[in-house]
């Protein structure tokens, strides 16, 4: 999809407005929510952008350690090697 915005745009816009329109219009425990859950779609738009380039880097380091016959899936990968861990393989 080229559509504009993307949705690490539309995070991020959403998390400026919680933060400049909605949190100067609240207090206590509403403001309080409102900072939550304007980080929480920080954190969100964050691994958005960051995920790819993080399961590639695992998945490298997963193979490094684990020889040729790891598995592609990252999951798989990660549980081979608890296994390995766990029967004191590795």
């Amino acid at each position: 999809m080229q559509d504009r915005p993307d949705a690490p745009e539309l995070m991020a816009a959403v998390a400026r407005f919680l933060r400049e329109q909605v949190l100067p219009a609240t207090e206590g425990a509403l403001a309080f929510q409102v900072r939550v859950a304007a980080n929480a779609l920080d954190i969100a738009r964050r691994e958005s952008l960051l995920a790819p380039a993080a399961a590639q880097q695992e998945a490298q380091g997963l193979r490094e350690l684990l020889g040729d016959a790891t598995p592609t899936d990252l999951e798989a990968a990660n549980r081979q090697l608890c296994e390995r861990i766990a029967a004191d393989a590795m």
